[in-house]
C-alpha cells in the first residue's frame, strides 16, 4: 500500500515553549489547520506543565482531531532539562499504524524494535540536528527503519527533511534552512515488511564481539607462550 505523504504535515522539534493554560488554544488552533487542508499533524513542542516540562510531538488527524501526544524517551544530557517519556504511541489510520518518535530516539534500537512489534508501519519524528551531523543522524533514523521494516517521515530543524521506505531508500529529501520554509513530499510504500532482526535483535552483533575478545584473548596467549 502506497500513501501519499503530501497529505501529511510535519512540523520540526521544540518549535515552541507552551504553558499548560496555553495547550488547549495550540490544540484547537492545529486542529483546525489539519482539518482545513485535510492534512495529518505531527507538531513537535515543549509542554510545560506545573510539575514538569517535556520533550513532545502531538498528533493531529486530517479529521482535526488531537489524536495522540508523545514525550521523547532519550534526552540529550546537558542539553535538554525535560523529564523522559516513557511510552510508545501509535495512531491506526487507514494506511496501518504508525508510531511516534522524536530526534534521539532513533538513535535507541531497541525502541525501535518494540514499536516494530507493536505493528507500526511508518513512524513520524520530529527532530533538531546540528547542521554537521544532518546526514548522519538522519541515516541512523533510516538504518532504524530498514532494521524493522518500516517506512519514516522525519523532519530535522538544522537538518534534513527525510522521507524513506521500508528498505532504506530515500524517496525525498532536502536541507532545512533557517531563512525559508523548506517541504517535501512523496508517496511511500507502508506496507509492513517483518524482519529477522525484530525478531531476534542484536544477537549477530553480541557474536561479533563476542568473536573479537576470543580472538584477542588467543593472541594474547600465543603471544606469551612464544
Amino acid at each position: 500500500m502506497f500513501r501519499e505523504i503530501q497529505t501529511f504535515r510535519q512540523f520540526r522539534k521544540k518549535i515552541g515553549r507552551v504553558s499548560e493554560q496555553a495547550l488547549p488554544e495550540v490544540d484547537a488552533l492545529f486542529s483546525s489547520a489539519a482539518s482545513a487542508a485535510h492534512a495529518a499533524i505531527d507538531l513537535g513542542l515543549v509542554r510545560r506543565l506545573s510539575s514538569a516540562a517535556f520533550n513532545s510531538s502531538r498528533f493531529y488527524s486530517a479529521e482535526g482531531k488531537l489524536e495522540a501526544s508523545y514525550d521523547k524517551h532519550h534526552l540529550l544530557t546537558g542539553v535538554e532539562p525535560e523529564s523522559p517519556g516513557a511510552k510508545r504511541v501509535v495512531v491506526d489510520e487507514t494506511s496501518g499504524r504508525w508510531g511516534l518518535q522524536i530526534c534521539k530516539d532513533m538513535d535507541f534500537p531497541q525502541l525501535s524494535r518494540e514499536y516494530a512489534g507493536d505493528g507500526v508501519n511508518l513512524l513520524l519524528i520530529p527532530a533538531w540536528d546540528f547542521d554537521l551531523d544532518r546526514w548522519l543522524h538522519a541515516r541512523m533514523a533510516v538504518l532504524r527503519g530498514v532494521e524493522n521494516g518500516f517506512a519514516l517521515a522525519r523532519a530535522a530543524r538544522n537538518g534534513l527533511l527525510t522521507l524513506s521506505d521500508n528498505r532504506g531508500r530515500i524517496l525525498a529529501e532536502t536541507a532545512t534552512l533557517p531563512d525559508r520554509f523548506v517541504s517535501i513530499s512523496g508517496k511511500v510504500n507502508v506496507a509492513r515488511e517483518k524482519t529477522i532482526y525484530t525478531k531476534t535483535g542484536d544477537w549477530f552483533a553480541w557474536l561479533s564481539v563476542g568473536s573479537f575478545i576470543a580472538l584477542l584473548v588467543a593472541l594474547f596467549r600465543k603471544r606469551n607462550t612464544s
